[in-house]
């Protein structure tokens, strides 16, 4: 029965990380390629210099979070 706590503990780690992702890519997709903030066309605007910065730290925020889930 310890065995099969482990595995519970471990899927339940794997479903947390996918989450973050999954999450993460979704806030890009859907700020940076559905309303236009990821692509510029000549020179960046400010709102395009806003969204790579945000999107930065929002990477470094998952990162943090998936390195918690797996106690790195």
């Amino acid at each position: 029965m310890e065995g099969d706590k482990e595995m519970i503990e471990h899927f339940r780690k794997i479903i947390n990380t996918v989450t973050v992702v999954v999450v993460f890519l979704f806030i890009g997709v859907t700020v940076g390629i559905y309303l236009g903030y990821a692509f510029f066309e000549k020179t960046p605007t400010w709102k395009n210099i806003v969204f790579y910065i945000v999107y930065a730290l929002l990477f470094v925020i998952a990162l943090r979070r998936v390195r918690k889930i797996w106690k790195f």
